[in-house]
C-alpha cells in the first residue's frame, strides 16, 4: 500500500495539505502539522505506527500494522463523542421517536455515529425540515410531485398528512436506512487495504480521508450547537459565553463539502475494480450520502437563518395573544413586548399592556367593520392582527407601533398561552413570591389572565408587571436545562411552530424567505387543488373561546367539468364557563375557499349587518379588502382575501347553548386533470390558537369513476370517500381516480 502515497499526485497531496487531516491514534486524533503528512501517510502505508513527541513526528519499530481503518476515522475522537452525546439523548429518542430501546442498544459503534447524524437531520431541528419535509413540505397538501403531475401520470400521489404519528413512522424507517448505511460506511478502511494500487485505489484512499474530515466537522457542529443555552442574557453557550453561530455553520459548511466529495469520489469507482464482498458496501455508502447531505444542508441553512435573525442589533415586537378571546392569527393582543438584541444577547426586555401604545396614537384609523360593530371605532395595535395572514397582520402591528411610540422594528413575533405551558411542564412550577403564586403548566393561563386583568395595582397601573417579572425567571430555568432538557426544549419550540403557537415574521427578504420554507409565518398557504380555512374572531370581549368546541362535517360531490360542490356543516357546542363580564359570544366568522368560489345557500348565520363607514383615516388593506366586499342571501358576506375568496357571517351565542350553520358553496374547477387520470386533494388549514375541532370529509366521486389512490388510506364506498380526524395541524386529504 506505500506506492499509492508515494504515487499521489501534487493536486492530491495539496488537497490534503489544505485540508490538515487529523493523525490518528488507537482512540485519539488531533490535528497534524502540514509537515507530517507526508510521513504520516507513508507510515501508514508500510505499517508502521505513528508517535508524536513534543508536537513531532517520529518512527518506531513497527509491532503491529496499524491499518487503515485509523486513516477512515472511524475509530477517532469524533465517534467516541458522538456516542457520547447519543447516550444523552437516549431518553428523548425513547419518548420523541418511540424506537424500541432494543434497537439503540445493538451494533454500538456504528449505530452511534448513525444516531448522532440522524439526530441533528432528522430530529434536533426536526423536527426541522426532518418533520417539516416529511410532514408538510414533502407533500405541501398533494406535494410538489402532484402539482407536476409527476406522481399523478405514473398512477400514484404524494400526500401527507399533518399528524406527528406518521412523522414517527418516517423517521423510525429513515433510521434504519441510515443504520445499514453508516455500517457499511465503517468498513471503508478494511476495503481500501483489500485494492490494489490502482487508480480506484487512490480515490479510495481521498474517499476515506473525505470520511474522517466530514465526521469530524460534523461532530464539531453538533458540539457547537448542542451548547447552546437560552439565558436571561438571550442566546449563549453553556459556558455563559456569546456562542459562535458562524463557528457552528462553518463545521456543518466544511462536512457538507467533504461528504459532497466523498460522494463523488465513491461514484467515480467502478464497481467490478472492488472486490465482490465489498460492493454491497460502496452501493449502501452511495445511498447514505443520499439521505445525509440533504440533511445537513438544512441544517446549514437553519444556521444561516438564526444568524440572519439575530446578527447586529436587531429588535423585534412580541405579541402575546389570547386565544380564549379568539382572533384570527391566534388570539386578542393584550399584552405586547419589544426585545433588543445585540449579537443575539438581550440589550433590552420591555413587556407591557397594548393599551400604554395605544393610548399614544394621535391618528383616527378606521378599523375593519366588524370590529366597529361591538368594539371600537378607532383601530389600534391590539385589534392589528385581524387578517388570518399572519405577515399581513404583523406588518400592520408594526405600523401601529410606530405610529404609536415611535419605534420601528425589524420583524414581529406572536405566542399564544399554549407555548408556555408546555415550557412550564418543562421547567416545573416557578415561584413569584412577591404575588402569592405559583406558576404551573395547569394554571399558567388562569393566574396570568387573572393577575394581568383583574388582581393588579390600580395605583401603580401596570396591569402586565407581573409578565414582566415572570420572563427572566423563565429564561433563568430554560439556561439550567441539562442537555436532555435541551432537546425537550428544542421540542417544544417545533412542536409550538407547527401548531402555530409561535408565528414569526421578519422584514428581511431573505429571512422571511427561509421561514416561508419552514411554513414558521403563518401565512395563508397556497393549495394545488382544493382549500378550505374556518377563522373565528371574537369581538364580544369575553374570554369565552375556550368553552365553544366544533365539529366540522364537510360534504363534497365533485363534477364530471373538476368543478366541486361543497356542504360545509359547523355544529357549535358552548359550555358555561368562568367569563362573567362579557359571557356572550360575539363571533364574526370567515370561511376561506378557493378565489371563483360562490354560495348556493347559506343558513344559521346571524342578521347583523355591518355599520356604516366611519370617518378617519382608511387602511389601504382595509379599504381593498371592503371595497370588494357583497352581502348575499342567508346574511353572509362575501369578498376577496390573501388571493381566497371569503363567506363570513355573524354567529352570536350565549352559554349552555348550540348552534348549527350550513353552508353550500361551488369552487371553480380545482379537480386536476392528466391524461385518463384526475386528482383532487383537500388543504384545509388550521387557525392559530384555534378552538378543540373536529372534522369528517365525505368525498363524491364523479358517477363510473375509480380510485387509484387515496391519502390517507380509505376505502371508496359507492365512490365516495371517508376522512376524518382532529385538527391539531394543517391537515391534508384527497384521491387520485380515474
Amino acid at each position: 500500500m506505500g506506492g499509492l502515497v508515494a504515487r499521489m499526485t501534487d493536486r492530491e497531496w495539496k488537497r490534503l495539505l489544505e485540508s490538515r487531516i487529523v493523525k490518528f491514534r488507537p482512540h485519539r486524533f488531533s490535528s497534524a502539522a502540514p509537515r507530517d503528512l507526508r510521513q504520516i501517510l507513508s507510515a501508514q502505508a508500510s505499517g508502521q505506527p505513528i508517535i508524536f513527541e513534543n508536537g513531532a513526528f517520529v518512527k518506531e519499530p513497527v509491532s503491529h500494522t496499524l491499518r487503515y481503518e485509523r486513516l477512515a476515522g472511524f475509530f477517532s475522537e469524533s465517534v467516541i463523542k458522538t456516542r457520547e452525546l447519543i447516550e444523552r439523548c437516549y431518553v428523548y429518542l425513547r419518548s420523541i421517536l418511540r424506537i424500541d430501546p432494543r434497537i439503540l442498544r445493538t451494533r454500538a459503534p456504528s449505530l452511534a455515529v448513525f444516531l448522532g447524524i440522524a439526530l441533528l437531520t432528522l430530529s434536533v431541528f426536526p423536527l426541522l425540515q426532518g418533520f417539516e419535509n416529511k410532514r408538510l413540505a414533502s407533500s405541501q397538501v398533494m406535494g410538489a410531485a402532484t402539482e407536476a403531475f409527476e406522481d399523478l401520470q405514473s398512477g400514484g400521489v404524494s400526500m401527507l398528512n399533518a399528524d406527528y404519528a406518521t412523522a414517527h413512522t418516517d423517521l423510525s424507517r429513515a433510521y434504519d436506512g441510515f443504520s445499514q448505511a453508516v455500517e457499511s460506511l465503517q468498513g471503508l478502511g478494511s476495503l481500501i487495504n483489500a485494492m490494489p494500487q490502482t487508480e480506484e485505489g487512490r480515490t479510495l484512499l481521498l474517499a476515506g480521508q473525505d470520511a474522517t474530515l466530514a465526521l469530524q466537522y460534523l461532530s464539531a457542529g453538533m458540539d457547537n450547537f448542542q451548547s447552546l443555552r437560552l439565558g436571561p442574557s438571550g442566546l449563549v453557550s453553556e459556558t455563559d459565553r456569546s456562542p459562535d453561530l458562524i463557528a457552528g455553520l462553518q463545521n456543518f459548511q466544511e462536512a457538507l463539502k467533504y461528504l459532497t466529495s466523498l460522494k463523488s469520489e465513491l461514484q467515480s469507482v467502478r464497481l467490478d475494480s472492488i472486490p465482490q464482498e465489498y460492493r454491497d458496501r460502496v452501493a449502501s455508502m452511495t445511498q447514505m450520502l443520499d439521505k445525509l447531505t440533504p440533511g445537513i444542508s438544512e441544517l446549514i441553512k437553519l444556521h444561516e437563518l438564526l444568524i440572519g435573525f439575530l446578527e447586529g442589533d436587531k429588535t423585534y415586537l412580541m405579541l402575546f395573544q389570547n386565544s380564549r378571546e379568539l382572533r384570527a392569527t391566534g388570539g386578542f393582543i393584550g399584552t405586547y413586548g419589544i426585545i433588543s438584541l445585540h449579537q443575539g444577547q438581550i440589550a433590552n426586555l420591555k413587556i407591557e399592556s397594548v393599551y400604554n401604545p395605544d393610548g399614544q396614537l394621535k391618528d383616527r384609523i378606521v378599523p375593519p367593520l366588524p370590529l366597529q360593530q361591538y368594539l371600537t371605532t378607532q383601530w389600534g395595535l391590539r385589534d392589528s392582527n385581524w387578517f388570518f395572514d399572519f405577515p399581513q397582520s404583523a406588518r400592520e402591528a408594526a405600523d401601529f407601533l410606530d405610529r404609536e411610540v415611535g419605534q420601528k422594528v425589524d420583524g414581529v413575533m406572536a405566542f399564544t398561552p399554549a407555548l408556555f405551558e408546555r415550557l412550564m411542564q418543562l421547567v416545573g412550577p416557578i415561584a413569584m413570591p412577591e404575588y402569592g403564586e405559583v406558576l404551573t403548566a395547569e394554571n399558567f393561563t388562569d393566574v396570568v389572565q387573572y393577575r394581568t386583568s383583574v388582581a393588579y395595582d390600580r395605583v401603580l397601573n401596570q396591569p402586565k408587571k407581573f409578565l414582566a417579572d415572570f420572563a427572566p425567571r423563565l429564561l433563568l430555568r430554560l439556561n439550567g436545562l441539562t442537555s436532555d432538557g435541551w432537546l425537550q426544549f428544542l421540542d417544544i419550540i417545533v412542536q409550538s411552530l407547527q401548531r402555530k403557537d409561535i408565528l414569526l415574521t421578519s422584514f428581511s427578504p431573505d429571512v422571511q424567505g427561509k421561514f416561508s420554507e419552514l411554513r414558521w409565518t403563518g401565512a395563508v398557504r397556497e393549495a394545488p387543488s382544493d382549500y378550505l380555512a374556518i377563522v373565528d374572531s371574537n369581538v364580544g370581549a369575553g374570554k369565552t373561546d375556550q368553552n365553544i368546541s366544533e365539529d366540522i362535517t364537510l360534504e363534497s360531490q365533485i363534477q364530471s367539468d373538476g368543478s366541486v360542490d361543497h356542504r360545509l356543516h359547523i355544529h357549535l357546542t358552548y359550555r358555561k364557563g368562568s367569563e362573567k363580564l362579557f359571557p356572550v359570544n360575539k363571533t364574526y366568522a370567515r370561511v376561506y375557499v378557493p378565489k371563483g368560489s360562490y354560495v348556493l345557500s347559506a343558513v344559521g348565520f346571524d342578521a347583523l349587518p355591518h355599520p356604516a363607514a366611519n370617518s378617519g383615516i382608511l387602511d389601504p388593506q382595509v379599504a381593498l379588502l371592503e371595497s370588494n366586499m357583497e352581502q348575499h342571501e342567508g346574511n353572509v358576506f362575501v369578498s376577496e382575501e390573501s388571493g381566497k375568496t371569503v363567506f363570513a357571517g355573524w354567529i352570536i351565542m350565549t352559554p349552555d347553548t348550540a348552534r348549527d350553520l350550513l353552508l353550500v358553496y361551488r369552487t371553480p374547477k380545482i379537480a386536476l386533470k392528466s391524461g385518463d387520470l384526475w386528482s383532487y386533494s383537500m388543504l384545509f388549514q388550521r387557525q392559530p390558537g384555534g378552538r378543540g375541532r373536529t372534522y369528517h370529509a365525505n368525498i363524491q366521486l364523479p358517477a363510473v369513476a375509480s380510485v387509484l389512490k387515496t391519502y390517507p388510506d380509505a376505502v371508496a364506498t359507492d365512490g365516495s370517500l371517508r376522512f376524518e380526524g382532529t385538527q391539531d395541524f394543517d391537515t391534508a386529504w384527497g384521491a387520485v381516480y380515474q
